[in-house]
């Protein structure tokens, strides 16, 4: 009798497991061979999709009678496969299209796939030309700037006044752009370092707070990747009204047989120079510097270092009274100190190994460091605190910032093609700031 239950058991076991097949791949870029995240594959009509995670790769349990699958990303050409002629291991390589919405798939299932196909949308349509219109990217994001064009932007998100990040996590690539106690503000983010035609992606999240984003998230969340592999190597050059004017180059420095072997190189450089519409002009410059170097060790890690350097110069009319404005005392552009302005200067490093460790299981360890400067004078109140010297103050400092990220992920797959993705993170910063500063100046 023992056996005999022992005999059901195992055809109750096996029978379900053997009437289902279960497919696994990648899907990749055509052009540069970069993974495609959140790409859907779906089988027709029926059955549940499933994504692509941030790698490409994807796993999917047929149901029955199910003779093809149907792969789609925004952006790209949708394609049709027939199940019995799928190969192991499957890499479907997709090519870019134009930006359709009939090839948006609607769901039932709630994950961050809906948020991305919204990000990629507007990351395609959209004309984008600096960083801050990358953040303007995120619904109910608003920026404002008062000191200037070189000063982090002020940022209200979901009712809260932000200030320059105190409360909205910024990063790029995984590296924080928030910085801790600075002479500004706590959380001062300043974006400028970002070349925008080198983000291909970009998350966001709003608050209150969450564990793998760290501090500032009581507002939310909005993090950047920029490009591991170049399509092609361009140039630009931009021109409008106030004298401003805009250069760009990303140069793809490898072949394409080095990418064959999984290396890829390139640098990227902007220039931007404007007075605005001011009548005290601005000055405003910024020269930017970019490079990223990837390569494969082996089949199942990947190692990337990524070198970003900025250095920006302005002066601004600032902060001007209402009051001054209505007797007439100066324009609605105009300017009642002309000393006020800054420079600033960010160097990055990043190191990053991705590992395989198996089907399932993926770890992540990334070293960074940045060099910061930043030197500002502005004047708020004018001669309202000192009637003879006046009130104008300077604001400067130095700092080395020392950070490390490590995360292993773990994906398990259910099911009815359900999965649950478990993370485990550990990271840490460490600040040496030098000559921080918050003084009265009277030259």
């Amino acid at each position: 009798m023992r056996n005999i239950y022992i005999s059901f058991f195992l055809l109750f076991s096996v029978v379900p497991a053997l009437s289902q097949k279960i497919i696994t791949g990648r899907i990749i870029d055509k052009t540069n061979g970069e993974p495609l995240q959140y790409a859907v594959i779906a089988q027709g009509h029926t059955g549940i999709p499933v994504n692509s995670d941030k790698d490409g790769y994807f796993r999917i349990s047929l149901g029955r009678k199910i003779d093809s699958l149907d792969i789609s990303i925004i952006g790209y050409k949708e394609q049709s496969f027939a199940v019995s002629k799928i190969a192991h291991p499957w890499i479907v390589q997709l090519e870019r299209g134009p930006v359709d919405l009939e090839s948006v798939t609607i769901t039932p299932q709630s994950n961050n796939a809906s948020f991305h196909t919204l990000s990629a949308i507007d990351l395609h349509i959209r004309p984008i030309n600096s960083a801050q219109d990358l953040m303007r990217l995120v619904p109910g994001l608003f920026l404002g700037q008062h000191h200037g064009g070189g000063v982090a932007e002020h940022i209200f998100l979901r009712g809260f006044d932000a200030d320059h990040g105190t409360d909205v996590n910024v990063s790029v690539d995984d590296m924080p752009v928030n910085l801790v106690s600075h002479a500004h503000g706590q959380g001062f983010s300043d974006l400028h370092f970002l070349i925008p035609e080198l983000v291909t992606s970009y998350e966001f999240g709003k608050g209150p707070y969450y564990a793998d984003h760290g501090d500032f998230t009581t507002a939310g969340y909005v993090a950047f990747h920029t490009a591991d592999v170049l399509d092609k190597s361009t140039f630009k050059l931009e021109a409008g009204q106030f004298k401003t004017g805009r250069a760009m180059a990303m140069i793809d420095l490898l072949s394409e047989k080095a990418k064959q072997r999984g290396e890829s190189a390139y640098i990227a450089g902007e220039a931007a120079y404007t007075n605005g519409p001011f009548d005290w002009p601005q000055h405003f410059s910024r020269l930017n510097l970019f490079g990223k170097y990837n390569v494969n060790i082996n089949p199942k890690e990947k190692l990337t270092f990524t070198f970003s350097t900025f250095s920006s110069q302005w002066r601004s009319s600032g902060e001007i009274p209402e009051r001054a404005v209505d007797e007439g005392l100066t324009g609605r552009f105009g300017y009642l100190d002309s000393l006020q302005g800054g420079k600033t200067n960010r160097t990055n490093i990043i190191g990053r190994l991705n590992s395989s460790l198996s089907e399932s299981w993926n770890m992540q360890n990334q070293f960074y460091y940045s060099w910061y400067d930043f030197s500002h004078r502005y004047n708020d109140t004018f001669f309202a605190d000192d009637s003879v010297n006046g009130d104008r103050l300077r604001q400067a400092e130095s700092r080395n910032l020392f950070g490390y990220n490590g995360k292993i992920t773990n994906q398990t797959y259910f099911k009815n093609n359900i999965d649950l993705t478990s993370s485990f993170g550990l990271g840490f910063q460490f600040n040496k700031i030098h000559n921080s500063e918050l003084s009265h100046i009277d030259d």
